[in-house]
């Protein structure tokens, strides 16, 4: 592995050398009074297109005239202040170097009405919404009441994005998102990852980026597309920072602080976070199953109730660095580490009832589970830039260790129905898990033609992973292994990877072309023991997955578009799904690994209309073959839950996204959707033929008042939907909140209330069973009342830029909770 790791990026870092340097970017101009002489001492600023931040600023020499060097490419307005003249703003300027040095028309400016000279203030608002070639942007600083809130509330206000009372994350209707942190791994999945989420101030929020046709740069993991969250980083000399606190009250409380700090000079920046956040939360699932004999006679009623209490803590802390060796060339480094421990009692009520609902048994069971992990992580990053052209290398080289290990103790009483007690089993279980991860990259930006870019680079990953599960009967207190849970598995994969990628324009048309290479080798191996035989498997695949965006602009003014984009991805497994142990949620149901999962791969085509930058339209169609998904099979009158490939799933559908301000002081955002799903497959010798048509929407609204106050009023519903093997009832839920700036806008105070109805209530029933049925309920702590405060130190953010921390990010997404 070494050696090809090698190999790849001598190859790229002899690229360079083998280029030529681009010219310097340049733009000027004339600013002329209201009689057409030149204007001296006129102010005149870049401002960026899309987030309304001041890139350069100067004045107008004697003749009227400026002049700015070193322009990054990019799209720019112009404006203009002088005294007693009105505000100027031009038209949008693309800068490409192919358009350098650029003359701009003369600037003549107006005179003011009236006596009185007002101050002149330059002020830029965000849209919430931007819409890119490849991907959907939201500004985060759009969001009224995102101050004060964390990373989860974004992304459950977020267009196109669904959050469940899990923390699983969909896209645009589909599951199997991958998520970025702006290259920060989180290593964690459901419930982990919304607490990690809920660590995470949205005042550290710069942008989300939902690419659900991610360009070849990206790994070509998740068919359900990319959610990348980048975080914002200080421009501005000297020291920074923010703390927040926030104390929730649902079932039982919570609490979320968290400090973060920068410091920037001219060569060296410094940043720093840490957050502590503790969950108390509550569940109820309630299982009915029948099963008939061959005739579809019924035999047997199954009902279970299971009352879940659980407590978590968790800790994280960031320390990162960056440092300028020249005006070219940077380097960096970041190191992340996360604690997280949770504790679960589990009180389980099961009755078995004959065909009439006289009960046969009853059996009682208390399960208590203990979670420890620990994660670290460090990333060294450098950055060289060739020219102000755009030409540039970045290379990233991540280690990654992963630790879990959790213990459970399972007591199960079995009764007649006049309660006498007929058997007692217990259960002791210890199972730890080790993980490492190694990643490096190189990434090579430059342009060999006027207005073409072309990206490529370089990626080789490798992990290694050790599981073992340990079980023990407890028999007259002498605990006695038991060889049919106990296993040992061990995994290594490494995945080699390269990629193209293209991008031209032509007037209004531009098209940017991909392709991605990737090599996977993979290695299992489960040891044996007196019941069973060592087992070992070996599977190696190289794929080639394309991606496609053509564009046009209707109008001159960029306001009308049409996109096209098309895409092929690969969902690999979790490396927990592929570990083969068998774990007790209770005597009658288990949850087990599947060695055999295979990826699954999807192609995805998209074809958007945006109307005058407010209205997004997109037809959809994705297919995906192998698919992944949780299966239960049915053995006697014990479940097993397991990752299984079903076959095919269809997916097409429309969705709308708009942004409306219907008054000054009130935003409205709507996203809707349609989307048919099909399934097709085998399952444990069933054919599974299932499909629905759903409807999706969420609204978000936001009211700015005087003196500071602003309030928001959010929510979704969706009617009945299928998931493979599940078919969901309907879902609603309503959220609202108020907030106060006070302190010169510096401290923010928080009143919010989530699913305020306690609505938010999942259930389904479970198709493709033999001879049984199944359906489930569910009832957990989501109405929550939140009370939380924000202050802002030292002086405050003005600019945004991406930190890169590390570019292991697919491979930890594919590490799931072992809750």
């Amino acid at each position: 592995m070494k050696n090809s790791i090698t190999l790849l990026y001598v190859l790229l870092l002899l690229i360079p050398a083998w280029l030529h340097a681009q010219t310097t970017l340049r733009i000027s101009g004339k600013v002329l009074s209201e009689t057409g002489k030149p204007l001296p001492a006129a102010s005149v600023a870049l401002i960026h297109l899309h987030d309304s931040l001041q890139v350069l600023a100067g004045t107008t020499n004697n003749e009227g005239l400026f002049e700015f060097d070193n322009v990054p490419a990019d799209s720019l307005l112009v404006a203009v202040t002088a005294i007693g003249y009105r505000k100027y703003y031009s038209a949008p300027v693309s800068l490409q170097p192919e358009s350098s040095p650029l003359l701009l028309p003369a600037i003549q400016l107006q005179k003011l009405d009236g006596k009185t000279l007002q101050q002149v203030t330059v002020v830029g608002k965000k849209n919430l919404v931007e819409q890119e070639i490849d991907k959907m942007v939201v500004n985060v600083d759009a969001m009224i009441t995102a101050a004060g809130s964390t990373a989860l509330d974004v992304l459950e206000r977020t267009p196109g994005l669904t959050v469940d009372e899990n923390g699983n994350i969909n896209l645009k209707g589909k599951s199997g998102v991958t998520v970025y942190i702006n290259n920060k791994p989180t290593y964690l999945s459901g419930v982990a990852l919304a607490n990690y989420l809920r660590s995470l101030p949205a005042s550290q929020l710069d942008k989300i980026e939902l690419m659900s046709n991610p360009s070849s740069r990206y790994d070509a993991a998740g068919s359900g597309g990319v959610v990348n969250i980048r975080l914002k980083r200080s421009k501005v000399k000297g020291f920074n920072g923010n703390l927040s606190a926030s104390f929730g009250q649902s079932i039982y409380w919570q609490t979320n602080e968290s400090l973060n700090l920068n410091y920037r000079n001219d060569r060296l920046t410094i940043f720093g976070s840490i957050g502590y956040n503790r969950q108390n939360g509550y569940r109820r699932l309630d299982v009915e199953r029948r099963y008939f004999r061959d005739d579809h006679e019924l035999y047997s009623i199954f009902q279970q109730t299971t009352d879940f209490k659980t407590s978590s803590k968790s800790g994280n802390a960031q320390l990162g660095m960056d440092y300028s060796l020249t005006d070219k060339t940077s380097i960096g480094f970041v190191w992340n580490g996360a604690h997280y421990r949770s504790s679960e009692k589990r009180e389980i009520a099961s009755k078995f009832f004959n065909p009439h609902f006289v009960s046969d048994s009853l059996i009682s069971a208390d399960y208590d589970y203990n979670a420890r992990f620990t994660r670290s992580g460090i990333n060294l990053n450098l950055t060289h830039r060739f020219d102000t052209s755009g030409q540039m290398l970045n290379v990233d080289v991540d280690y990654i260790w992963y630790s879990n290990s959790s213990n459970m103790d399972f007591l199960n009483y079995t009764y007649l129905p006049d309660l006498t007690l007929t058997r007692l089993d217990h259960l002791q279980g210890h199972v730890p898990t080790g993980m490492n991860i190694y990643s490096s990259k190189a990434d090579y930006t430059f342009f060999p033609a006027p207005k073409l870019k072309v990206e490529t680079g370089v990626k080789a990953s490798y992990i290694s992973t050790d599981n073992e599960a340990n079980y023990f009967d407890i028999i007259n207190d002498e605990r006695l292994e038991n060889i049919d849970l106990t296993n040992h598995f061990s995994y290594k994969e490494n995945i080699n990877a390269a990629y193209i990628n293209t991008n031209r324009s032509f007037n209004r048309f531009s098209f940017q072309a991909g392709l991605r290479l990737e090599n996977t080798m993979m290695k299992g191996h489960q040891l044996g023991n007196t019941a069973k035989p060592d087992s070992s498997f070996k599977r190696s695949y190289t794929n080639l997955f394309p991606t496609l965006y053509l564009t046009y602009k209707l109008d001159k003014k960029e306001k009308h578009q049409l996109n096209l984009s098309y895409g092929r991805r690969i969902t690999r497994p979790y490396y927990q799904d592929l570990n083969p142990f068998i774990a007790p949620l209770d005597k009658f149901t288990y949850f087990a690994g599947n060695p055999f999962l295979l990826p699954e791969f999807s192609n995805n085509i998209e074809l958007s209309w945006f109307f005058k930058k407010k209205i997004l339209t997109t037809l959809m169609y994705n297919r995906a073959t192998n698919w992944q998904s949780q299966t239960s099979e049915q053995t006697s009158t014990v479940y097993i839950n397991r990752p299984g490939n079903i076959g095919k799933r269809k997916f097409m559908g429309i969705s709308v996204n708009a942004s409306l301000q219907p008054t000054k002081w009130w935003t409205l955002n709507i996203y809707t959707e349609v989307i048919n799903n099909s399934f097709k497959g085998d399952l444990y010798g069933s054919q599974l033929d299932e499909g629905s048509t759903y409807w999706y929407i969420n609204t978000n609204q936001q009211f700015r008042f005087n003196k500071g106050w602003s309030g928001e009023i959010s929510g979704f519903y969706i009617t009945r939907s299928v998931s493979g093997q599940y078919l969901k009832d309907p879902l609603w839920q309503a959220n609202a909140g108020v907030q106060k700036n006070i302190m010169n806008n510096r401290l923010t105070l928080k009143l919010t209330g989530r699913d305020i109805f306690h609505t938010l209530k999942p259930n389904a029933r479970v198709a493709g069973l033999n001879n049984a049925t199944s359906s489930i309920r569910n009832m957990a702590s989501t109405q929550v009342i939140v009370l939380g405060a924000t202050y802002n130190f030292g002086k405050t953010f003005n600019s945004a830029r991406r930190r890169r921390t590390g570019g292991a990010q697919y491979e930890q997404n594919r590490i799931k909770d072992m809750d």
